[in-house]
């Protein structure tokens, strides 16, 4: 994928533009905090349309910090999500009637999964914004749900070693996270079971699609340790695929030789 984009400013403050979602300050022992809206205003969605059609969506994201909707207290559960916008939506219009902290991540903008392979969505990021956002003067437990879905970015026991607070593995999607907390931080089967449907591919291709207008072929030249010749390969983009080509000589153009995936890190070695 595109690499992440530069960190969100030290100056960036969670609410200090009043962005459309945010609907007033809540007190907290660490100071105001932005109480977000739970249902998606029309600036919202069309801002999801963007996205999905790769419009400015490397810059789609919010500040990081503490949020919270309705009103919660000291007892009330500590949400962690990614400040990617499409991601930090897609909760918080899963909270109605529900009172919650919501700890905001820096991922560059990036969604939870991807932030997660890359390190974004990480223990030292939990750890830095739990004790930036002066969390345990916030609430009095130490619990944070996070979802399933950072856990190949975040190690439970480090991050309760560092900041004292327990990860608890929330479920795959933000439409369950209701049926989570009330069930006592239980999840079922279906809550940890990723899919990806026909729906759910198709919301993707928009996004796809707008790769369209990059180049086609993108050439590097490389040199093969067991013929001592160079070797061309060529990256399809959008696929992360590599493509093997004949060495060039002066009396041919390169020919597919033979038509198969090459791994990444540029081996003599097909994948298997």
């Amino acid at each position: 994928g595109t690499p992440p984009g530069p960190r969100s400013s030290p100056l960036e403050k969670p609410g200090y533009k009043l962005l459309n979602f945010v609907a007033d300050f809540k007190d907290s022992p660490c100071g105001p905090v932005p109480r977000v809206k739970t249902q998606l205003a029309g600036s919202d969605h069309l801002g999801t349309l963007f996205a999905r059609l790769g419009i400015n969506r490397d810059q789609y994201k919010i500040a990081p910090g503490l949020y919270c909707v309705g009103n919660p207290d000291q007892d009330s559960p500590v949400l962690v999500t990614a400040n990617y916008k499409l991601t930090f939506d897609s909760l918080r219009r899963e909270l109605t009637a529900l009172d919650a902290w919501l700890l905001v991540l820096d991922t560059r903008g990036i969604n939870v999964w991807c932030a997660a392979g890359k390190a974004l969505f990480s223990t030292r990021e939990v750890v830095d914004r739990v004790n930036q956002t002066l969390l345990n003067k916030v609430v009095s437990h130490n619990q944070l749900i996070l979802p399933q879905l950072a856990a190949t970015g975040v190690s439970a026991h480090q991050v309760k070693k560092a900041s004292g607070f327990k990860v608890i593995w929330g479920p795959v999607r933000a439409e369950d996270i209701q049926h989570f907390i009330g069930a006592d931080c239980h999840a079922d089967g279906a809550m940890r079971k990723v899919t990806f449907s026909i729906w759910e591919r198709t919301v993707l291709t928009p996004v796809e699609l707008s790769h369209l207008p990059k180049p086609t072929f993108c050439w590097q030249y490389f040199y093969c340790q067991e013929s001592e010749r160079p070797f061309s390969l060529c990256m399809m983009p959008g696929t992360g695929a590599l493509w093997h080509f004949r060495p060039i000589s002066p009396v041919s153009w390169p020919a597919p030789w033979p038509l198969r995936f090459y791994c990444p890190g540029f081996r003599d070695e097909p994948l298997r």
